[in-house]
């Protein structure tokens, strides 16, 4: 029973830790179809925009982690760190293509934006 609720217990550390310390959330809004992350809108500012990614574009890979459903996504995205470039393969209307990813610190007047 300890076992369990010191998991939960750091699970839950780690999700805030992230959420007030991590890096910035790369998309501005996201779906997923078809085994693919799909990016439905880039603010501009953000890191994706940075890295030239386009709403519509298909993220297959981020840091040679697939991101094909949500719990991919999670896998991924909170094990990012900031001011660390990784790789993005992406689907742009059926041409792959690779991009720098660089996320900067998270930002507490761009919270909003975050979720």
């Amino acid at each position: 029973m300890y076992v369990i609720a010191a998991s939960v217990l750091g699970c839950l550390a780690m999700e805030v830790h992230v959420f007030f310390w991590g890096p910035e959330t790369p998309f501005t809004r996201i779906n997923f179809r078809d085994e693919a992350l799909i990016v439905e809108e880039v603010s501009s500012g953000t890191a994706a925009a940075r890295a030239g990614v386009r709403a519509g574009d298909r993220v297959i890979e981020l840091a040679g982690q697939r991101t094909g459903s949500l719990a991919d996504w999670d896998f991924v995205s909170l094990n990012l760190e900031a001011n660390h470039p990784y790789a993005l393969r992406i689907d742009r209307g059926g041409q792959h293509q690779e991009l720098a990813l660089t996320l900067g610190r998270r930002s507490w007047t761009r919270r909003g934006l975050d979720y």
